[in-house]
């Protein structure tokens, strides 16, 4: 039996198109796009060594997709042939499947977020693979399985929750043509009547199973400590498609780093965990083990576990690189609408504590949550532009998922959709609506951009290598990050302003020379 394997990014981020008409705007040729003042992307430069390099240098080294990797693990331990066939191809159209014989299509849905997307994945499965069975899993169809087997006809399984032990039984039952009802954690449509059925829940030991293999030198390695989540912030729908919280142990999470070092020589490991930091005890377990250890690792946590000077220090002490956080809102109020149970007092300290250390802070932060209105609001904006030291990132409110917590509160809030097919767009609720919260949004980011030298926006980076001055400290690299943003905008931002738009481009660029990028403009481009 041979499994085609489709599994990766969605087809876009959200936010994508707030880079349009820059030279920081995704999916352009980078080193042709023109700046202002007639320069080109690879024109800006800096010397490391003798030799002088591209501020602006695509990312060459790609952190794999940790659900490929899973499923693919799955599948080799259980002798199953496959081909991984990352999804960005089926979004493209760029390339085809190498698989001559395709007996089952597995479709990973964890980067897909809308029924408009799934629907252009099935579309490709049935034109190439029309008579094939289609098994889904991930996060969206955990949460939409009945749905998606009403909406899709093509769609035969949805496999819920963990998949390690589902798949193999699923695929032992087609491939030897018997029934699938002892497979666990399957949804699928009764051979006789066509009605859904739902197999029981089965979660696994996460200690028991081996890690996910990566092939050959990676810089970075995702990884997966735990599956579901402890909290149950109102609008986030992650517990709901793993209801049980389980994670593995301190020392299993240490040997699996060490592996990767070891086989893969990955000088990073990413933990994609909703929150990393949970429960307490392995988490300070694991930090003192970690001291030892030459790898340096980026997670999710919550303000409240950055509190005094002391857990900086025994973060770096471990070799934390980065941490992610979601401040969400500087408003009390909004924080307990969310069911945060983090404080505004938290999230103060906490970037407070960061700001000024070699741990690379990132906060989001969202717009127009129900019941926020534009004067709770405010409190994120002055927070933002006058105190905020790091990386953030900015969204108004989402309704793609129905599933959300928040839609038990519909009526308290006054929460509705204008355009059930644009949700995210068309709500509106007692505070806002998607309109407001757009127009706060684009506020606070022209704020942020001139008047805050601290906050850098964290949007664009991740098409390009980590270090844009490489060897530079991380001080010097955010206000490279800054002032390149600043440069990009400068005539957005200005469009009817010409005389302010270039006081601006010639600032950045000064800004830019003090840090030692300079403009080359020569025929031969440095590498």
């Amino acid at each position: 039996m041979n499994v085609l394997l489709l599994s990766g990014l969605g087809p876009t981020f959200r936010n994508k198109s707030r880079l349009a008409n820059t030279f920081l705007e995704l999916g352009r040729t980078q080193h042709t796009r023109a700046f202002p003042h007639g320069l080109a992307a690879g024109d800006l430069v800096y010397r490391e060594g003798r030799r002088l390099q591209r501020v602006l240098r695509p990312q060459r080294r790609q952190t794999p997709a940790l659900a490929t990797a899973t499923l693919s693990g799955i599948l080799d331990r259980e002798g199953f042939a496959h081909e991984a066939f990352p999804l960005e191809h089926v979004w493209s159209g760029e390339r085809e499947p190498s698989s001559g014989k395709v007996d089952v299509v597995a479709l990973s849905t964890s980067f897909i977020c809308s029924m408009g997307t799934l629907a252009r994945a099935i579309q490709w499965i049935e034109r190439r693979f029309a008579d094939v069975p289609v098994v889904l899993g991930g996060q969206f169809s955990n949460l939409k399985a009945p749905d998606i087997l009403r909406r899709f006809d093509a769609v035969d399984y949805v496999v819920r929750g963990d998949g390690e032990s589902a798949m193999p039984a699923l695929l032992r039952a087609l491939e030897s043509g018997s029934s699938t009802d002892g497979v666990p954690n399957l949804v699928s449509r009764d051979p006789s009547t066509g009605e859904l059925r739902a197999a029981p829940l089965v979660d696994i030991d996460l200690d028991r199973y081996p890690r996910p293999p990566f092939q050959g030198d990676l810089l970075q390695v995702p990884y997966e400590s735990m599956r579901g989540c402890p909290f149950s912030c109102k609008f986030c729908s992650y517990p709901a498609a793993s209801p049980k919280w389980r994670w593995k142990s301190a020392r299993t999470i240490l040997a699996d780093w060490q592996a990767y070092a070891t086989d893969n020589h990955a000088e990073q490991i990413s933990a994609m965990d909703s929150t990393f930091t949970v429960p307490p005890g392995r988490f300070r377990e694991l930090l003192d083990a970690l001291r030892s250890s030459p790898i340096a690792w980026t997670a999710y946590a919550r303000s409240d576990d950055v509190a005094t000077g002391e857990d900086v220090e025994r973060l770096a002490a471990a070799h934390c690189a980065g941490l992610s956080i979601g401040f969400e809102s500087m408003s009390e109020r909004t924080l307990v609408a969310m069911n945060k149970r983090t404080k505004v007092h938290h999230n103060r300290e906490a970037g407070r504590l960061l700001g000024d250390t070699g741990i690379d802070l990132r906060a989001s932060f969202i717009i127009g949550y129900p019941g926020e209105d534009e004067r709770e609001y405010e409190l994120t904006h002055r927070y933002l532009v006058e105190e905020f030291h790091g990386r953030f990132l900015l969204n108004t409110f989402s309704l793609v998922d129905e599933t959300l917590p928040v839609w038990q509160e519909a009526d308290v809030h006054r929460l509705r959709m204008r355009d059930p097919e644009n949700p995210n767009h068309s709500w509106v609720h007692e505070g806002m609506d998607a309109e407001t919260a757009e127009s706060l949004y684009e506020r606070t980011l022209r704020a942020v951009r001139w008047d805050s030298e601290r906050a850098v926006l964290n949007l664009w980076q991740s098409q390009y290598e980590d270090d844009l001055l490489r060897g530079r400290s991380l001080e010097e690299n955010r206000r490279a990050e800054k002032l390149l943003e600043r440069l990009a905008f400068a005539e957005a931002d200005s469009p009817d302003n010409h005389a302010e738009a270039d006081r601006r481009t010639r600032a950045a660029l000064a800004g830019l020379k003090a840090l030692g990028v300079t403009v080359e403009r020569r025929d031969g481009r440095p590498g």
